[in-house]
């Protein structure tokens, strides 16, 4: 982290910073360690969208895709509404913010997941559609997708409860 100010030019820094910053909350998630990627992440600012005619940037902006470490953090630390915070933020697209990065579809999934945990049926029925809509044409045979048609089947028709 202390080279990168002394190997990038200025205007690189931002994106590149923010993605150090996301190394090393991933590296801190799989060394067991939430709370140190919290606290990485917390405090990275997100890079502004490069201008539209430099597509290799735009392509390396958006690199890699989920970006979701800090919900996968909150999610290992047992918050699930600050999981479920995060989650919305990245699939939603906020004028007061100026990063504008894509959202991977199963971006959806696992917020559905977790609306499905807490209880929230309505909610985890729409990610769940707008995932499997996103992923219509997905190779047969992903787990994400055969999983979230499971799911959706079983929160739109429950099985009757025996006694």
């Amino acid at each position: 982290m202390s080279l990168l100010p002394k190997v990038l030019p200025s205007s690189r820094r931002e994106g590149r910073t923010f993605l150090a910053n996301l190394l090393q909350a991933e590296i801190s998630l799989a060394e067991g360690s939430p709370e140190r990627a919290v606290a990485v992440f917390e405090k990275t600012a997100l890079p502004v969208p490069p201008a539209m005619q430099d597509m290799v940037d735009l392509v390396a902006y958006n690199v890699p895709f989920n970006k979701d470490v800090l919900a996968r953090a909150y999610l290992l630390k047992g918050d699930i509404d600050r999981a479920i915070t995060e989650y919305e933020k990245l699939i939603t697209l906020d004028p007061a913010i100026p990063a504008r990065f894509l959202a991977h579809p199963i971006l959806h999934y696992r917020l559905a997941k977790l609306y499905e945990q807490k209880g929230l049926k309505a909610k985890a029925v729409e990610q769940y559609q707008k995932f499997l809509d996103l992923w219509k044409d997905a190779d047969p045979g992903l787990p994400e997708v055969d999983d979230a048609k499971k799911r959706l089947a079983e929160t739109l028709h429950p099985s009757p409860v025996k006694k």
